[in-house]
């Protein structure tokens, strides 16, 4: 039982990490104030990266992360920052 008490204790861990970069991110887009049309465009772009950060999916979301494309908004910076954070979390 401790080895599934162990495996529910690391779900709960990566979802509130997850969901904290979730936050930092909708953060930044709230200074940003982003139109509409930027907010659809970039939730469209990271979707799946949402996801499974929400399902608590690190490694998954960083794998994906590192494929998708950067713009104006999504930035090399942005995306580099966020990588970063999960390579650090994962360590």
């Amino acid at each position: 039982m401790s080895s599934h008490n162990d495996a529910l204790s690391q779900v709960i861990a990566d979802r509130q990490f997850g969901q904290k970069l979730l936050n930092e991110f909708l953060a930044e887009n709230k200074t940003m104030k982003l139109t509409t049309t930027e907010a659809l465009s970039l939730l469209g772009k990271l979707n799946t990266v949402k996801a499974l950060l929400e399902s608590g999916s690190i490694t998954a979301a960083k794998e994906v992360l590192n494929t998708v494309t950067t713009d104006a908004i999504f930035t090399d910076q942005r995306k580099a920052n966020f990588i970063a954070k999960m390579s650090a979390y994962l360590a």
